[in-house]
């Protein structure tokens, strides 16, 4: 292999990490290079009866199939592979004999019916308790695997050990944000992300739908805006609000008159900026802003748990607000919490100052507009 061709190759494999569909190239190329009538990627959990990921090339779907169901379980060069150090590479004749071959089941009843004789294999890695093998087959009638072609693969084999593990460290992301996205479009209110010029970095199913409609929030040149300038003075002042600030701000967009409020739309902002490295919408879109939009008429009280999320309320103060935004006052809250009256009057002083209000009309009128979702637990 020249080393041009050996560049392109380092670089595929670490696309591949980040993008698997692309492994089938950079394995491809591997096997051409070693004339190789096939290859086997497959992530496995010893726990487990068969891979968890299994990628081939050159074999047949039904002899793939088989080695899931049964074969991969009792492949005795699989589990001498699995014994040996990641990154050590197996050419099979060397630790298998003919009369071992000829006594084998695996062999005889599977291997070499479907078309495969010799293995050049290794385990690459193991993560999380998870074995990622790879290997290559040449048929009955070809040579086996020489010095040659196992000083090639060990050439490649550190560049390739790091990509699988950047691909399984990268896989569980993956995995995470797809259910994300499939539980964000499945809630009945829009969720957008915006970067720090205010330009949507993420938006579910909803969030799309009005930003196509456009007569609420619209895109200008890239960056969100609302349909009606009074709304985007609004949602303008909100983010920069938020952005100073560190607290959540709400707002009503779509309010002509008062007897459309059942009409409008309540946006709450939440600012993502130093919130440290649980965040993963901070962590995987840059985001500085992220914004819940809900139709009017679906308003619900938040929950005591959101209600501490999103302004770092202790639980009694959470349970305080709550309990006022329901209609209850602060006299008859004491009385059914059991918590003297002063104590209530000071709880609600720390929530006024962490919702940015400094009036109980002003609190509930902040409180009322947010979004409930329901608790993950």
């Amino acid at each position: 292999m020249i080393e041009s061709e050996f560049d392109r190759l380092l670089r595929a494999l670490y696309d591949a990490a980040l993008s698997p569909e692309g492994w089938v190239l950079p394995l491809q190329a591997i096997a051409q290079a070693l004339d190789a009538s096939n290859f086997h990627l497959m992530v496995w959990d010893p726990l487990r009866p068969e891979p968890t990921y299994s990628l081939t090339r050159g074999m047949d779907e039904t002899v793939e199939a088989q080695y899931r169901a049964h074969y991969g379980a009792i492949d005795p060069r699989r589990l001498l592979i699995a014994d040996m150090g990641e990154g050590d590479w197996l050419a099979c004749d060397r630790r298998f004999d003919q009369r071992t071959v000829d006594h084998s089941e695996f062999w005889q009843d599977y291997l070499i019916p479907g078309g495969c004789r010799y293995l050049l294999g290794t385990r690459l890695v193991r993560h999380d308790g998870n074995d990622v093998f790879f290997g290559l087959h040449r048929r009955p009638g070809q040579p086996a695997f020489s010095d040659a072609d196992i000083a090639l693969v060990r050439r490649i084999t550190g560049h390739f050990q790091s990509a699988a593990r950047l691909w399984l460290r990268t896989e569980r992301l993956r995995q995470q944000a797809l259910l994300g996205a499939r539980a964000l479009d499945a809630v009945e209110h829009g969720v957008l992300a915006l970067d720090r010029q205010a330009r949507p970095v993420f938006a579910n199913r909803y969030a799309e739908s009005l930003l196509r409609d456009g007569r609420l929030l619209r895109l200008r040149l890239g960056v969100l805006d609302a349909e009606n300038i009074d709304d985007a003075k609004a949602l303008a002042a909100a983010l920069q609000q938020a952005r100073l600030s560190g607290q959540s701000r709400s707002l009503r967009l779509g309010v002509r008159d008062a007897d459309a409020a059942e009409r409008g739309y309540s946006v709450t902002v939440v600012s993502l900026v130093g919130r440290g490295e649980g965040n993963v919408v901070d962590r995987l879109f840059a985001a500085e802003w992220l914004l819940l939009v809900t139709p009017g008429h679906r308003r619900r009280v938040l929950g005591a748990s959101q209600l501490m999320q999103l302004f770092r309320l202790t639980p009694a103060e959470a349970r305080l607000a709550r309990a006022l935004a329901a209609g209850e006052s602060l006299e008859s809250y004491s009385r059914l919490a059991g918590v003297r009256l002063p104590t209530v009057r000071a709880q609600l002083n720390a929530v006024f100052g962490k919702t940015g209000t400094n009036r109980q009309s002003d609190l509930l009128r902040r409180i009322v507009v947010l979004p409930a979702m329901r608790d993950p637990r």
